[in-house]
């Protein structure tokens, strides 16, 4: 499966940059689980599952330390 773009479908596998996908444990409208077929599916993965909701992983009270700083770490080895 895949996303159409004019002609083209784009896998998740065709992607060869490094992907960071960011989860909250108790988020419930984009759950861990409907992540995975396209976390299954990028060659250069890495995951950060936080333990918040979906708001929470921007503005909670933990954001800055569970989020942006380990965020702010990668962003500066890729």
């Amino acid at each position: 499966k895949g996303f159409k773009f004019k002609d083209l479908i784009i896998t998740p596998s065709m992607c060869k940059k490094p992907v960071l996908t960011i989860n909250g444990e108790k988020d419930k409208l984009v759950t861990p689980l409907s992540t995975k077929p396209i976390i299954d599916n990028i060659e250069r993965l890495d995951s950060l599952l936080v333990d918040t909701g979906h708001i929470g992983i921007i503005i909670g009270k933990k954001a800055e330390y569970k989020v942006w700083e380990p965020l702010n770490s990668w962003l500066n080895l890729v």
